[in-house]
């Protein structure tokens, strides 16, 4: 039920394609933390474009250190924010 509730949230976005390419400073940040090499890029970006949330399964993210920029929250874990 809650996939289902996503999906319906998603159907409707507003999009914003971001083309410039992610500072690096902000990719040195994550870096120095131990996040693995995807996962970098992920963080950065998140902080770079002001995101509030990062939602994924991602264990790696999930049971990482929290962010001081963005939170990093499960599919159910947001979904419960929003009611």
């Amino acid at each position: 039920e809650a996939i289902k509730y996503f999906i319906n949230l998603l159907k409707n976005p507003k999009f914003e394609v971001i083309a410039h390419q992610i500072p690096e400073n902000l990719t040195e940040k994550y870096k120095n933390i131990s996040l693995k090499k995807g996962d970098i890029v992920i963080a950065a970006f998140c902080e770079a474009v002001g995101a509030d949330y990062l939602i994924t399964e991602n264990r790696h993210f999930l049971k990482s250190k929290k962010f001081d920029k963005f939170k990093v929250l499960g599919l159910k874990g947001f979904l419960k924010k929003l009611t």
